[in-house]
């Protein structure tokens, strides 16, 4: 199930168990405090090297176990992503929980440096828990 939260009550909850297994998907160079586990399609093993264990993905399914990870993280990745609906199956795949950030439809378009590269808007129905995505366009120049 989906829920709106914010990043400062994830945080909390990352803060308060240490020991878990942290996967942070997509993250580039700024990968989440807590996490353990970086996973990107682009190489930043010698980035990460003494830092987190870099795993570099190379096609849609995730390279993990089911139920691998304690906690996942995707923060501004599902935008980019071509089938978000897989992308979602697999977080939930390798882990039982997790965190999701993504951009307002109004800072969207504000940041004018991913006017090419975001496929995707999303809304989240607060009634049914669900998350609604639809193409993107461009309504500001």
């Amino acid at each position: 199930m989906i829920e709106r939260t914010s990043l400062k009550e994830i945080n909390l909850i990352l803060d308060q168990n240490k020991n878990w297994k942290i996967l942070d998907v997509g993250c580039g160079y700024t990968a989440h405090k807590s996490a353990n586990y970086v996973a990107d399609v682009q190489d930043f093993s010698e980035f990460y090297k003494d830092k987190k264990k870099f795993i570099k993905i190379e096609n849609k399914k995730l390279p993990f176990k089911n139920k691998e990870f304690d906690f996942v993280i995707a923060s501004h990745v599902i935008e980019h992503v071509e089938d978000f609906t897989f992308f979602i199956s697999e977080l939930e795949r390798v882990s039982n929980q997790g965190y999701i950030e993504l951009p307002t439809r109004l800072g969207d378009n504000l940041i004018f440096e991913n006017t090419t590269d975001h496929i995707w808007w999303f809304v989240f129905d607060d009634n049914k828990k669900k998350l609604i995505g639809c193409k993107k366009t461009q309504t500001l120049e």
